[in-house]
């Protein structure tokens, strides 16, 4: 959506006004550590593993060594809320920015400032990255930024009207999941008969019995794949009850945290059949810190 009178900062901010200081160092939400005054940071997707990523400020053209100063700053506050998959899409987008900015400026142009950021010029970036995959959610990453940069850093490079007016741009539904919805028969979910297919492979034990356990707890549970990755031999419970004189055991999982995890992880239990349980309990190896899944 395009408004006639798109708002603009007539004149420049005062350079003279002193850039907010790094700290010494930054925090993640799960206690990883990066200085931030360091060019290069790498963290982890995961403080108890996954792959590492890494926050190459020396890659970032087009933007002025101010805005990258400022981004810096904002980044580094806002490890401690957001996960560090979501600030590696920040950055990438930050990234993108300067580089559609560096490759479309007029010749002789200078570098992009935050203070030059406007409705005009969301608006072009917008049109140019709903050309790729990621569509309008790049646009957005930055968005969210500059709304930090208005309601927490306070900063006089960023406007409050520009933010509202950058409020206003919508990219189009993006259409993830319409497979799910339309029922794809191939991208889709599941039909009833073939889920009396799995169910029917799994009780002629088909495959090993470490594959029949994951895709078991995917039929009862639901949950993210990588929460089954993370189960560790302590995670799965077993309670002992007597029921018509007939010894019977009662299972759980405790299942981590995936969207909001901190330095301590939080488990959420969740029950499963006594079939299931006594398949798992089966396959126990090791100290009750090792895989349960291995």
């Amino acid at each position: 959506m395009t408004s006639p009178t798109a708002p603009h900062l007539d004149i420049s901010p005062d350079r003279g006004l002193p850039l907010p200081l790094l700290p010494p160092v930054a925090r993640t939400r799960d206690g990883q550590e990066v200085c931030p005054a360091d060019d290069v940071w790498s963290l982890r997707k995961r403080s108890d593993g996954g792959g590492v990523l890494r926050f190459d400020w020396r890659q970032l053209r087009g933007l002025s060594a101010r805005m990258a100063h400022l981004a810096k700053v904002m980044f580094a506050a806002r490890l401690a809320n957001y996960a560090t998959t979501s600030s590696a899409g920040q950055f990438d987008s930050l990234r993108r920015l300067g580089a559609w900015h560096q490759a479309s400026r007029a010749a002789g142009a200078t570098d992009l400032e935050w203070a030059q950021v406007d409705l005009a010029m969301g608006e072009r970036w917008l049109q140019h990255e709903l050309l790729s995959a990621d569509a309008g959610n790049v646009f957005s990453r930055i968005r969210c930024l500059y709304r930090y940069g208005v309601e927490a850093l306070r900063h006089p490079d960023f406007s409050p009207a520009i933010l509202l007016a950058l409020e206003t741009v919508r990219a189009p539904g993006n259409l993830k999941g319409n497979a799910v919805r339309n029922g794809d028969p191939v991208k889709g979910y599941f039909t009833p008969p073939e889920v009396d297919l799995i169910l029917e492979a799994l009780g002629k034990d088909a495959g090993t019995c470490e594959q029949r356990a994951a895709v078991w707890l995917c039929m009862e549970l639901g949950r993210n794949s990588l929460q089954y990755t993370l189960l560790t031999n302590a995670d799965l419970t077993r309670v002992s009850v007597i029921d018509a004189g007939v010894t019977k055991h009662l299972y759980q999982v405790r299942a981590r945290r995936i969207k909001k995890r901190a330095v301590v992880d939080s488990k959420i239990p969740w029950p499963i059949s006594s079939e299931l349980g006594d398949l798992l309990w089966s396959l126990r190896r090791g100290t009750t810190s090792d895989p349960l899944l291995w």
